[in-house]
């Protein structure tokens, strides 16, 4: 059996006295896809959250490359190996499309393991960090748009940005959170090509929240089901049982599967302000 890349134990967090994500232990292995499946609140992004670092957990712990990582703030979680896409596009509106990426491409080469990084050196004299950032765009069908500021870009177009940046770090652990919200038909595909292409890289695992069960069915090689922030279903064919059954009951209907929206702590309380994608490691 692969050694276990990414692993929570226990990993539970409170808000007052709801339980958000509760004790829950998965260990995740290299060369795989897992979607992480539920109804709205069932705790999926807050799971995300404790493993990215976005939020401290009450219990448990994370581990990544053998590595107890529970205690490291977001940006040293990614400068050790985890990308996070999240549900709201992060990007630095201001600058182009290019600049987005190439600033990622030099936070990968700069920015881990050092104190800090200079990001506001004269990018023009580092052709090979703009030269990867054209590919990563022509990858997502966007280079014809590098000139852009990434705020004048269509909100299919910032997500595919988004999922460029992410490309950009080239982390251990891809954590896509609805990477498909808010696209049009014809943008979808661009994205699930994106992923499938990472999917093929045997030494990366890619993590995905997502609502559109078809997508989840076609990419996944194992499905987790989180119900009211506990695991209850864990694998093939029993995730697929527990699917089946809660949408029969009524508990996951389509229509809770399909509907946006991020997870909420009682009382409307959201997450702490998770930063630009690119600021968890600068």
């Amino acid at each position: 059996m692969t050694a276990a890349l990414l692993e929570t134990r226990d990993l539970t967090i409170r808000f007052g006295g709801h339980v958000a994500v509760d004790h829950v232990s998965c260990a995740f292995e290299p060369g795989t896809l897992t979607a992480i499946v539920g109804p709205n609140g069932a705790g999926k992004t807050t799971y995300f959250n404790l493993i990215s670092g976005q939020l401290a957990a009450s219990e448990g712990q994370v581990w990544l490359s053998g590595s107890d990582i529970t205690a490291l703030p977001a940006p040293l979680r990614t400068r050790r190996g985890l990308g996070r896409a999240f549900q709201l596009t992060q990007l630095f509106p201001n600058l182009s499309a290019q600049e987005n990426v190439r600033l990622a491409v030099q936070a990968r080469e700069q920015g881990r393991g050092r104190g800090g990084i200079d990001i506001w050196r004269v990018w023009l004299d580092h052709k090979s960090w703009i030269d990867e950032a054209r590919s990563i765009l022509e990858s997502v069908r966007l280079d014809d748009k590098r000139d852009v500021h990434a705020s004048a870009l269509p909100h299919g177009d910032q997500r595919k940005l988004e999922v460029a940046l992410l490309m950009a770090l080239d982390p251990m652990v891809y954590m896509f959170d609805e990477p498909t919200a808010g696209m049009s038909v014809d943008e979808v595909p661009v994205v699930l090509d994106l992923i499938r292409a990472l999917k093929s890289r045997k030494d990366r695992l890619i993590l995905l929240v997502e609502h559109k069960m078809d997508v989840v069915r076609e990419l996944s090689d194992r499905i987790v089901v989180l119900h009211n922030g506990a695991l209850v279903a864990d694998g093939e064919p029993a995730a697929e049982r527990a699917l089946r059954d809660a949408e029969h009951q009524g508990d996951l209907g389509v229509g809770h599967l399909l509907e946006g929206g991020e997870d909420e702590a009682p009382g409307g309380q959201t997450c702490p302000d998770r930063g630009n994608t690119l600021e968890l490691i600068i």
